[in-house]
């Protein structure tokens, strides 16, 4: 009896050691998941930062619409950007827009161009609407609509520019009072542009001319555009020609592809020769390796196993003999 009560006694502490070992490898799980519920609004702390003035209503978005890739051209072309202020901002009357450039570029400025609704301000600031002062711009006044139109001139370097639009508080007189907060940016890779003219020559193998041939071109499986050529004779030949913006292509090796009716408007026998396909290198192709160390290294061990087997067969004769 006393062995019994023994062994029970063994197997209740054993239980009790199992028990409490399974607690506690549960009590990690437990509180991770109770941690779930807990509140942690009083540790969140808001980031932004307002210099002056009242925060805006949640509402109001900016919305930037310009390339985010852009190529300058010798004769300083512009690019168009596009403001959208979607939202009622409080007590905001007027933007700033700014160019930041990473190169010292006095070529990258505001144009004084803006449109606002049906208002085309032009070459100039009528009622205090916009002002311009190379690469910062204010906008103040009523606004027509909700969205307004710039543009800009990207320089003549390859840099990036950072466009920034800060909301700008006036007075009632039109005036900035140095309040604002900022509401977005987007930076632009500026790069020189490059252009590849692509031709291909349209022949005409029937007995009649044939007119408004289409020829569809590709670049890397990609479509790039399409000439169409306006007459070819019979038993004639016209070019179809294309320009293609590869600013921001890679170097190296492109498949062009070139597809001449390819909608089948025109009536053929053969249609099989329609398609054609050659290879295009940006910035040239590979240089050819120069082989003639290697040509002069193998002539010498040709000309050193020669050497030692004329000794060779010299040794033999002169023991044979």
């Amino acid at each position: 009896m006393n062995l019994v009560m023994s062994i029970s006694r063994g197997n209740a502490i054993r239980a009790a050691a199992v028990l409490m070992l399974v607690a506690m490898m549960a009590l990690p799980v437990t509180s991770a998941y109770l941690n779930e519920n807990i509140d942690m609004t009083d540790h969140v702390v808001e980031q932004s930062c307002y210099c002056h003035g009242p925060l805006p209503v949640p509402e109001v978005d900016i919305v930037i619409d310009v390339p985010t890739q852009v190529a300058y051209t010798p004769d300083n072309r512009t690019v168009e950007v596009s403001i959208g202020v979607l939202g009622t901002p409080e007590n905001l009357t007027g933007f700033g827009l700014f160019l930041n450039a990473s190169e010292d570029d006095s070529g990258v400025r505001w144009t004084k161009r803006f449109s606002n609704g049906t208002i085309d301000v032009g070459d100039g600031t009528i009622q205090g609407i916009i002002r311009v002062n190379g690469t910062s711009m204010w906008t103040v006044g009523e606004m027509t609509s909700s969205w307004f139109n710039v543009s800009f001139i990207p320089g003549q370097m390859e840099q990036d520019i950072v466009l920034s639009v800060t909301g700008m508080r006036a007075d009632g007189n039109g005036n900035e009072t140095g309040d604002f907060w900022n509401v977005g940016q987007v930076t632009l890779e500026v790069r020189k542009q490059r252009l590849v003219f692509i031709s291909v020559g349209v022949t005409n193998e029937e007995a009649i001319s044939v007119t408004e041939v289409l020829v569809d071109f590709y670049i890397d499986g990609d479509y790039i555009g399409n000439d169409t050529v306006a007459f070819v004779p019979a038993d004639g030949t016209e070019n179809a020609t294309i320009e293609w913006d590869a600013t921001f292509e890679k170097e190296g090796r492109h498949r062009m592809r070139a597809v001449i009716d390819p909608m089948g408007d025109i009536t053929e026998i053969d249609k099989s020769n329609n398609e054609i396909s050659r290879d295009i290198w940006l910035g040239g192709p590979p240089e050819e390796e120069d082989l003639t160390l290697y040509y002069g290294l193998a002539s010498m061990a040709v000309g050193a196993v020669i050497i030692a087997l004329v000794f060779w067969v010299w040794r033999r004769r002169q023991y044979r003999f």
